[in-house]
């Protein structure tokens, strides 16, 4: 299902505390030129929370997307 980014917020821990700006910037290329081809998972607490797939919504709102294809699971 596609979801508005403004949505979606980050993770409140996320697992991932550093990042690799030369990964980003080879993620933020790939979903340009292929589009996003794994969707991201999102849990429903009043917003969208991302469950995983933090770079990728990362990657889209640096394109400036507006949705993203997100899977909706109600997970702890």
């Amino acid at each position: 299902m596609k979801i508005e980014i403004k949505a979606i917020k980050g993770a409140e821990h996320p697992i991932r505390t550093e990042s690799d700006n030369e990964k980003m910037d080879e993620l933020v290329q790939s979903i340009k030129e292929q589009g996003l081809i794994v969707p991201i998972k999102v849990r429903p607490l009043g917003e969208y929370e991302v469950v995983y797939g933090h770079r990728r919504l990362h990657a889209c709102r640096e394109l400036g997307l507006a949705e993203i294809e997100c899977i909706v699971e109600g997970v702890d």
